[in-house]
């Protein structure tokens, strides 16, 4: 196993071919735009590092800390990043397509523009994340803790939510087209003018939920709570399915 102390001797030990770099502490690194593609850091201290515009698709990251750690506009497509600590990092338009964060920690993180796309991210923690304008299209996301995240805007087109925790968080403008959020807690969630169409939401608790002008055409409502949730004349549900009868209060 290599020991390196500084980013210099990283970027050196890179450039002849060594890859292994397990369990390295190197907090606060500047490592700005670093190519570093396929590198192994598992178990490494990295918290507040620089890596912004850095190159690390294929790389593993595995139980990695990287706290406060700033990688916006990083490549990391395809890294394995399972049960890393990503706490309050700065992620915004980064690259991290098809990447398995399995049970990593994102609580606090900043994901304003990142691209998500079929990333695995099921029992992640992205309490309080910010996901505006995030790409999320057929993102695994089943019993992620998404309390209190920001979602405005972002696309979860055919995303997988199922029995994910959505309670008090923003999906104002938010696009859900054909996702499953099968027994998903949304209580007290902002959906104002939310795009739910064939959502899968039975057995979903949408209990104080704002639902104004969001629409939910096609959307598989059974077993659904919907007690207190707010709708306006810009909701759009089915034909058969009559909001007040469920619980719904009606705002002018």
């Amino acid at each position: 196993m290599i020991t390196v102390r500084t980013a210099a001797e990283l970027l050196e030990h890179y450039a002849a071919w060594e890859r292994d770099f397990i369990g390295i502490c190197l907090q606060g690194a500047s490592l700005p735009a670093a190519y570093l593609r396929e590198i192994n850091l598992k178990g490494s201290h990295l918290p507040g590092i620089d890596l912004r515009g850095a190159m690390l698709c294929g790389s593993h990251l595995e139980g990695v800390h990287l706290q406060g750690a700033n990688l916006s506009q990083a490549n990391l497509e395809g890294c394995s990043l399972q049960g890393s600590h990503l706490e309050e990092a700065d992620l915004r338009e980064a690259n991290l397509r098809g990447s398995n964060l399995y049970g990593a920690n994102l609580q606090g993180s900043y994901l304003e523009g990142a691209d998500l796309r079929i990333t695995l991210l099921r029992r992640a923690n992205l309490q309080q994340a910010h996901l505006q304008r995030a790409q999320l299209v057929e993102a695994d996301l089943n019993l992620a803790n998404l309390r209190g995240a920001n979602l405005f805007q972002a696309n979860l087109n055919e995303a997988s939510l199922e029995q994910a925790d959505l309670s008090a968080c923003t999906l104002w403008q938010t696009h859900l087209q054909g996702a499953n959020l099968c027994g998903a807690l949304l209580r007290l969630a902002n959906g104002q003018a939310a795009n739910l169409q064939g959502v899968n939401l039975s057995q979903a608790v949408l209990i104080g939920a704002n639902l104004r002008g969001a629409d939910l055409r096609g959307a598989q409502l059974t077993g659904a709570a919907f007690a207190g949730a707010y709708f306006d004349s810009l909701t759009q549900f089915d034909a058969d399915f009559d909001p007040v009868a469920q619980g719904m209060r009606r705002l002018h």
